[in-house]
């Protein structure tokens, strides 16, 4: 049997639509006790809480190095800079970075400066000098991304493992259900 993409999603939806109906049906009746379902999913219940809890643990923390150790003001650097690159003042436009060297952007702008400067100043030109401006640029960056993307590969591991204790839970939830019958 071929299954094509437009057969899946339609089956999904089927699904989708009849369990949001009963859904809708158990919440309006009022017979939905969310302690009761806890309690009732037994110790996989507490795993995936468990897991729950150290993934927002994570998270927060990701986005506190993201968003306030890395916060950048990019309109303000890009204007200090801009003035003295077009003027060719090329080691006060590294010194600007320089001040900004603490910040990933930063320290990628400085890196490619820095490395355009001393190209210049040793006499290459055109394509010469382009290439450094993209070494150095391209250094900088390979430096500080995996300090940025470090440990994020939890966040899809726990995210995946989640997943399957959820459905390990349902399948032990069955087979309780007919050894009951």
């Amino acid at each position: 049997m071929k299954f094509s993409l437009k057969k899946i999603i339609m089956v999904l939806v089927i699904v989708g639509v009849f369990t949001t109906m009963f859904a809708e049906e158990k919440i309006s009746s009022g017979k939905i006790d969310l302690l009761k379902l806890y309690k009732d999913g037994g110790q996989f219940m507490n795993v995936l809480s468990l897991m729950l809890v150290g993934m927002l643990i994570f998270a927060l923390i990701k986005f506190f190095q993201l968003s306030v150790k890395e916060k950048f003001d990019a309109q303000k650097f890009y204007f200090k800079l801009r003035g003295y690159i077009k003027n060719e003042q090329y080691a006060e436009a590294v010194k600007v970075c320089a001040g900004f060297k603490k910040k990933t952007m930063g320290f990628i702008f400085w890196n490619g400066l820095v490395s355009f400067k001393d190209a210049k100043d040793s006499g290459k030109k055109g394509v010469d000098l382009k290439d450094a401006l993209e070494n150095g640029f391209g250094e900088a960056t390979m430096q500080q991304i995996p300090k940025i993307t470090a440990n994020l590969f939890w966040f899809d591991i726990i995210g995946q493992v989640a997943t399957l204790m959820g459905l390990l839970g349902t399948i032990f939830g069955l087979i309780t259900s007919f050894a009951a019958l």
